[in-house]
């Protein structure tokens, strides 16, 4: 596996561990003398509105799924229920390539995690129903893209009738989840703001910008993300990963500065600092960091399967095999580590569980290319037993 450049960005507010102070600073967008965007918000980058707005093919679609329930709320909510999460519902496709708005999500019947909980709350609220953004309380996971890994979590949809009282999270509501992992759908849960899916979006967006080498546009989206929430520190390491690529290196220092301003032990601005100390040579700077990482002991499953993939290439099958378990363990749900897993299989000999485990991964793949991938190899492999 070649070396990945390091790029850490999260979907939705990280559960990080606490800063050395007890209240982190406020601090103020103008300590970053930040060069306007070419992007604006309303035009290139969507908005809030833009963002949740519901195509009028949608509301014809709800109308004539639901209105013939409207004097039933409870009847709706049923409906509802299982509308969106039985295979002969409302179907989505699963493909993590792009954020999309609530528009694009039900245009294309295609979207990732955040794509479909967005589209699900704007659903709800057509139908005149409670819904709340959700973060699981489970332990961040990595995702690897092509030329930079992430590190995120996961979101889910709680939706309930729309009657005046506090907010219950009982057996009356459901969670409406793009995964099929009970850790996130059971999971004790935090509510997240509009504004915080908002922020994701933009995050998101602005890592896809950079996966595609389209600088500007990456610019625009961390700009606007940390316009929306000037307090978070991963927002300024957002920023500071855009401005060292498009070659500003004393402004991006500054972006990292101010997040450790925010949160000193915030592990995805420490992991974005290390790589920036390194790039520009300051090799004590970087390591001063990877020890204060290590108290935080953030061990990445795909640090193991970075030893899984050297161990495979030297030969050590088996070794390979007990990594890529290792990794699998700590993270179940990444398809690159099954997909490893049947590679090292296929060494030894072991056909049958390499073809399960090839099957595990196009299960897990996050995009309609890798699942067809997978299933070239699938069938390969057939034609070898």
């Amino acid at each position: 596996m070649r070396e990945l450049t390091i790029i850490l960005l999260v979907w939705l507010s990280l559960v990080a561990c606490s800063s050395t102070s007890n209240q982190a600073p406020v601090v103020s967008l103008s300590q970053l003398n930040l060069p306007q965007p070419e992007h604006h918000l309303g035009a290139e980058i969507p908005s809030l509105r833009q963002i949740f707005t519901l195509p009028d093919s949608a509301k014809k679609l709800l109308d004539d799924q639901f209105s013939r329930y409207a004097i039933d709320q409870d009847r709706v909510l049923d409906e509802f229920r299982h509308w969106m999460s039985s295979p002969e519902g409302f179907y989505v496709e699963y493909d993590n390539q792009t954020t999309f708005t609530v528009t694009q999500t039900f245009e294309e019947r295609a979207g990732n995690c955040l794509s479909y909980s967005i589209l699900t709350h704007a659903f709800a609220d057509y139908l005149n129903l409670k819904a709340y953004f959700l973060e699981p309380d489970v332990p961040l996971f990595w995702q690897m893209q092509e030329t930079f890994e992430t590190i995120g979590d996961h979101i889910n949809v709680y939706v309930r009738l729309p009657y005046d009282r506090e907010k219950v999270f009982g057996p009356t509501g459901f969670i409406i989840d793009f995964s099929e992992n009970d850790r996130f759908k059971y999971a004790k849960r935090y509510e997240l703001s509009k504004e915080d899916i908002v922020g994701s979006f933009y995050h998101n967006r602005a890592a896809e910008a950079l996966a595609q080498g389209d600088l500007p546009l990456a610019y625009s989206f961390a700009f606007h993300a940390l316009n929306n929430k000037p307090q978070a520190s991963k927002s300024y390491s957002l920023i500071g990963i855009v401005l060292r690529r498009m070659g500003n290196v004393e402004l991006a220092e500054q972006a990292y500065n101010i997040g450790m301003q925010l949160d000193s032990m915030d592990p995805v601005l420490l992991n974005n600092l290390v790589y920036f100390y390194r790039s520009e040579e300051r090799h004590y700077d970087a390591l001063l960091l990877d020890l204060r990482l290590e108290q935080i002991q953030l061990e990445s499953p795909f640090v193991i399967a970075r030893s899984a993939e050297e161990s495979f290439k030297d030969g050590s099958y088996k070794e390979s095999l007990k990594q890529y378990n290792r990794a699998i363990r700590r993270a179940d749900y990444i398809h690159n580590f099954y997909f490893g897993k049947a590679r090292a299989l296929l060494q030894l000999g072991e056909y049958d569980e390499a073809m399960e485990a090839l099957m595990k991964a196009q299960e897990l793949s996050t995009t309609r290319e890798q699942n067809s991938k997978y299933g070239g190899k699938i069938a390969a492999l057939n034609r070898l037993m």
